[in-house]
């Protein structure tokens, strides 16, 4: 994640959102790491036009690039487990709800 690049990209948020997961990171240990609000994190991952969405400046983006080059990347069996995790208590109505929320069409078919 080139923090100067990243910020002009687009998809910024997808690639924070990624690169937290990968690590296993809460938005609460980046935001505490990279000494930044809670809230800005959640902002800086929301997809733009959606919600609160915010970018950063690119010297808080240093701060988070930097913060999350000191964090090794977890194995990928880590990151579908801790995935796994972060859905753990979520209701599958919930799920389906914030898939469509987020412009998603979503179909469910029985496997049985």
């Amino acid at each position: 994640m080139n923090a100067s690049k990243a910020i002009s990209n687009t998809a910024y948020h997808e690639e924070l959102r990624r690169a937290r997961i990968q690590r296993g990171l809460t938005q609460d240990q980046v935001a505490e790491g990279a000494g930044i609000s809670k809230t800005m994190v959640q902002r800086y991952e929301t997809e733009p036009g959606k919600g609160h969405h915010a970018r950063p400046s690119e010297a808080t983006a240093m701060k988070i690039e930097a913060y999350l080059q000191r964090v090794k990347p977890l194995s990928e069996a880590a990151v579908v487990e801790e995935t796994a995790d972060l859905l753990q208590g979520v209701s599958l109505d919930d799920l389906i709800q914030e898939i469509k929320r987020r412009g998603f069409q979503l179909t469910l078919q029985s496997v049985a």
